[in-house]
């Protein structure tokens, strides 16, 4: 183990890439103290490129502070991460994830982070964006868990990530911390393009609506417009006011391919308008249900706010 109290830490590749294997044999990196905040792209690894791995590394007790892109272990991923912890705060602007600001391709496995977490845009309690590089890799997050709070003023923000990608995936994972976002809000992903399944989200989610306008908040997902969520589940209150679900916010709307698929959502949602059990606002919700009480004002269901098809489907909690 390597204790870093009282010494100055500068991101390993600051001017370039990592491309070999870092193998921390499950040692941990303690005390490390990162405080940029006027700059961009750091973390442990300012950027692991396609050819890099690291593995096996805990991080304890980390504070960063960086502008956009800033995670605790990288600021980019292209490569792959595996067996890594991290427990600490991270601060940052767009960008920001308690593990890894982008996972731009990567594949990120069996990674846990107890962190607390503010940024701008696109900020996750694990991964602030997980989305493909040039459009050949696909960003994948599997067996992965964030457990801190996660706090921002800006849209897309997650417990685990801040938005996933079209064919981009988190699969096996979860999120147990509160996340606090004006839109695009979920307890697990902000923003979803691409596929979630096997997850679970159990924090409370808030969106603050400081615009008056937001949209899109719910108890595992705030938009999954193009994306699809199979296997999931949310218990978290969750709290907005346009486009609120227990599990999502808004789900399959604009191209009718996302659907929700043997889902469920135990949490009570509060909304003005468009508030559901499950879903805010969507199509095709088959085989699942929900037991949360649920307000609002306008367009409110036990399941759905507003709804396509559904097949195989209930809810059970109090309308008002």
């Amino acid at each position: 183990d390597l204790d870093f109290s009282g010494m100055s830490f500068y991101p390993i590749s600051s001017f370039g890439s990592f491309s070999g294997t870092f193998d921390g044999n499950g040692r941990r990196l303690m005390n490390v103290e990162i405080n940029l905040p006027g700059g961009a792209g750091y973390g442990i690894f300012d950027h692991i490129d396609a050819d890099g791995v690291v593995k096996d590394l805990h991080l304890q007790n980390i504070a960063v502070s960086g502008g956009n892109q800033t995670g605790a272990l990288a600021a980019m991923n292209e490569g792959q991460i595996r067996n890594c912890t991290v427990e600490g705060t991270v601060q940052g602007g767009n960008y920001t994830g308690g593990l890894v600001g982008v996972n731009k391709g990567g594949k990120i496995i069996d990674c846990q982070a107890s962190c607390s977490v503010s940024g701008g845009h696109y900020t996750g309690g694990l991964v602030g964006d997980n989305t493909e590089l040039y459009g050949a890799e696909h960003g994948e997050i599997t067996l992965s868990s964030a457990s801190g709070t996660v706090l921002s003023n800006s849209w897309t923000v997650g417990g685990l990530a801040g938005h996933n990608a079209s064919r981009c995936a988190i699969n096996s994972s979860h999120a147990t911390g509160e996340v606090t976002g004006e839109g695009g809000v979920g307890g697990l992903v902000g923003s979803n393009y691409g596929s979630v399944e096997d997850c679970y989200a159990m924090g409370n989610v808030v969106g603050l609506n400081n615009s008056g306008n937001s949209e899109g908040v719910g108890g595992l997902a705030g938009f999954s417009a193009y994306g699809t969520l199979i296997n999931c589940y949310a218990t978290g209150m969750v709290t907005g006011n346009l486009a609120v679900g227990g599990l999502a916010g808004v789900s399959g709307v604009y191209t009718q391919q996302g659907a929700v698929r043997a889902s469920f959502a135990t949490g009570n949602v509060s909304g003005v308008r468009q508030v559901g059990g499950l879903v805010g606002k969507g199509v095709d919700i088959i085989a699942c249900y929900a037991t949360g009480a649920v307000h609002g004002v306008e367009d409110v269901g036990g399941l759905a706010g507003e709804a396509g098809v559904v097949i195989a489907s209930y809810a059970t909690g109090v309308v008002s």
